[in-house]
């Protein structure tokens, strides 16, 4: 199993550092075998500073396209290894320059043909593997540049807000959907079945709607991606129950429609007051309650053994 592989496109940096990491130690296991002390991972740093000494980290970290912070921590391991020291600009004394050692040249002696080697190995490896990876490489560079991920995100997320859910109610051929969704977040919260449950996800026409109750559905593009029922339990009282949305789509406002459209329904009943059970982890929808006016009632007790709070409001 290859989780990092299977979650594609999701988990790219992930697998690009993955590779990166890997090339680092086998290039570093050249070097060992070489008896060269030479870190793999300061090799772009050295690399720059050979092909034009006496450079600052910001010249070397705009040439690499890499932040500031990380020049500066790999320059700092140059020193250390005694390949780089650091002087002042004989032109502006406010300004340092990193500039090769004696020992950086020694050692580059050996650097430089065992480059050439690594070069070619990398190359047969990239060819044998279609020979199209560095050119794939500077497209989604480039396309990165164009638009950034947190752009291209936040424009899926502005127009998954405004693609238009709807609001319907009792409609059989969604019935198992209502099951599923309430079935889905009641596992994903560790919340097991209880009998209420099962009698109302096995049959939910004949134990809520048929008797008095309504089920309310949430579509988009004809999908069903939210519910919530109203369980009747007087005249003129409702419970507010099983109120279900995907995942992917809560925060989207599709829970306040929801909400919006069963407080309606009951008014036009002439209800006077909507109850609920929740839990008060489930901050999210501890707040959609609140925002609807329902407040925290201290004489009434749950029905579900999960719900720790019953919140009640009083109809205009």
């Amino acid at each position: 199993m290859d989780l990092i592989t299977e979650l594609g496109p999701l988990a790219i940096a992930s697998r690009l550092k993955r590779l990166s990491d890997y090339i680092f130690e086998e290039v570093q296991q050249i070097y060992d075998s070489q008896g060269l002390k030479f870190s793999s991972r300061v090799f772009p740093v050295l690399f720059a500073l050979h092909k034009e000494d006496r450079q600052q980290i910001t010249d070397i970290s705009k040439k690499l396209q890499l932040t500031h912070a990380a020049i500066s921590q790999v320059s700092k391991e140059l020193v250390k290894l005694g390949l780089v020291k650091v002087v002042a600009d004989e032109t502006d004394k406010r300004k340092t320059l990193l500039v090769l050692t004696n020992k950086a040249y020694r050692i580059l002696e050996d650097l430089e043909p065992l480059w050439s080697h690594i070069n070619a190995a990398l190359k047969e490896t990239i060819d044998e593997s279609g020979g199209q990876l560095l050119d794939v490489l500077s497209q989604f560079e480039k396309a990165l540049k164009i638009k950034t991920p947190c752009q291209r995100v936040t424009q899926k997320i502005s127009e998954a807000k405004n693609q238009s859910v709807e609001i319907v109610g009792w409609n059989p051929k969604y019935a198992a959907e209502f099951g599923i969704l309430n079935r889905g977040w009641l596992k994903e919260f560790g919340c097991p079945l209880e009998e209420e449950d099962k009698l109302y996800f096995a049959d939910p026409f004949n134990s809520i709607v048929a008797k008095g109750g309504a089920i309310f559905f949430a579509l988009r593009s004809n999908i069903v991606v939210g519910t919530c029922a109203l369980i009747k339990e007087a005249p003129n009282s409702f419970e507010l129950a099983r109120m279900a949305v995907v995942p992917q789509l809560r925060r989207y406002g599709i829970g306040s429609k929801l909400l919006k459209r069963a407080l309606d329904w009951a008014k036009e009943r002439k209800a006077k007051k909507v109850r609920l059970e929740t839990i008060t982890r489930l901050e999210g929808a501890l707040a959609l309650y609140q925002n609807f006016g329902f407040q925290k009632s201290n004489h009434l007790k749950a029905h579900a053994k999960r719900a720790n709070i019953v919140m009640e409001k009083t109809l205009d």
